[in-house]
């Protein structure tokens, strides 16, 4: 079977997002007319995944991928990563939420980066950044996270966990090919990892990032501990064993 004719794959996880999903699909094809857009739904119990197949109905260039589990946002896109690889012949992969905390108009510059070579990095901390309706206490917490995976894994990241990036094909295969430990959004700061040590570069790209206006967030405290698991498994796997049992994500 042929693969499908496609430049650009956008991969986009969801989990409970009815009441964005339709919208974002819109506003991303606006951006990248004739790009692949390839949802990876978590088998979310408010039907996201039906909304999707109806959007695939007249839109013959989105894809619904179905997960039989809730399996986490790192495990979701890699899943639509494999799915965009075998299937289409993209020479870039973008992966975004469905939230709209990432700007669909933005997708334009982030591939030209991509298609360039290097992954292309959406961050929330550089000159020209800026970030809308967080609390205080969001805005602290994630510097912490930011400034906690800079030191303990030692990436030259200032946004290592926005989850708004674009690859090139030859990044996207280094990652497909090594199996990886984390599911959560810690996967963010594992992929760069990985990339780091095949010496693919980046370049990270002025953003402006939403707080979420619509949907739930899927942010919970077992998550939250979830992350901190697996940034220490991160940093036992990545700066001192290659024995840590791996994740079977195929």
């Amino acid at each position: 079977m042929s693969k499908l004719e496609y430049h650009v794959a956008v991969i986009i996880p969801t989990y409970n997002e009815r009441g964005s999903i339709l919208s974002i699909l819109r506003a991303v094809r606006r951006a990248l007319p004739a790009a692949a857009l390839i949802v990876v739904d978590d088998s979310s119990p408010d039907e996201t995944a039906l909304l999707v197949r109806a959007v695939s109905q007249f839109d013959a260039h989105t894809y619904l991928v179905s997960n039989p589990q809730k399996a986490g946002r790192g495990a979701a896109v890699r899943v639509g990563f494999r799915w965009a690889h075998v299937n289409t012949t993209a020479r870039v992969f973008v992966e975004m939420d469905a939230d709209y905390s990432h700007q669909p108009d933005e997708l334009p510059s982030l591939v030209a980066v991509a298609e360039s070579g290097q992954v292309a990095i959406a961050s929330r901390y550089i000159v020209g950044s800026r970030i809308e309706g967080w609390p205080v206490r969001r805005h602290v917490f994630s510097r912490l996270s930011n400034t906690c995976i800079q030191i303990v894994l030692g990436l030259r990241l200032h946004d290592a966990t926005n989850g708004f990036r674009a690859y090139p094909r030859c990044a996207l295969e280094r990652l497909i090919a090594q199996p990886l430990v984390c599911r959560s959004f810690m996967s963010l700061s594992e992929v760069m990892l990985v990339l780091a040590e095949n010496t693919i570069g980046y370049t990270e790209v002025a953003s402006r990032f939403v707080n979420r206006n619509a949907g739930n967030s899927n942010t919970t405290p077992k998550e939250i501990l979830a992350n901190i698991r697996e940034l220490a498994l991160l940093w036992y796997r990545h700066r001192w064993s290659d024995s840590v049992p791996q994740s079977t994500l195929q």
